[in-house]
């Protein structure tokens, strides 16, 4: 069992938008079902704050939405997160999509060098054809800066936490 002293993950998401698309909503989705009493989460939405934002915020996790997407692109803005990621102090940054892979990432090593970034996948083709060099590029360079490409890196962390010397496990659902 997990001790009571035992403090929670502090886990920073770093989305594109809360809003009504598949990849919000599979964040919604997954963020609810996390333990409240073993991570303590906030959402930060580079644009809207949406559907998604909503149902996070009715299951008690704080979203800020900030609103950067809706002008071109700036240097201040990953300042803007990096501040707001340093007045959270996560354990870990969960990047979601890839703007937020790209955003949060930058303003994560902005914010704490050392501070380990989780990459997620929502997308699975990069095709010149289709997707943009913009995306293309947030894509590879988000890959860059990621320590894990996938939620394991939170149950190494926990399991770290609880004194484990399997650090090869799983996030349970």
């Amino acid at each position: 069992g997990r001790s009571d002293a035992m403090e929670r993950v502090r886990l920073g998401v770093v989305v594109n938008g809360t809003g009504d698309g598949g990849a919000e909503r599979m964040l919604a989705r997954v963020l609810t079902r996390l333990r409240k009493d073993e991570f303590d989460v906030k959402v930060f939405s580079l644009n809207e704050f949406g559907t998604a934002g909503q149902q996070l915020t009715d299951a008690g996790i704080p979203v800020l939405a900030m609103q950067l997407l809706e002008r071109r692109a700036s240097p201040f803005d990953i300042a803007t997160l990096a501040r707001e990621l340093k007045k959270f102090q996560p354990d870990v940054v969960q990047c979601w999509m890839y703007l937020g892979n790209l955003y949060g990432g930058l303003a994560a090593k902005l914010f704490r060098r050392d501070l380990p970034i989780v990459w997620n996948i929502r997308h699975s083709t990069l095709d010149p054809g289709l997707d943009t060099r913009s995306v293309r590029w947030s894509a590879w360079l988000g890959g860059k800066l990621a320590r894990a490409a996938c939620l394991k890196f939170l149950a190494r962390l926990r399991r770290a936490r609880l004194g484990a010397s399997n650090q090869n496990a799983a996030l349970e659902s």
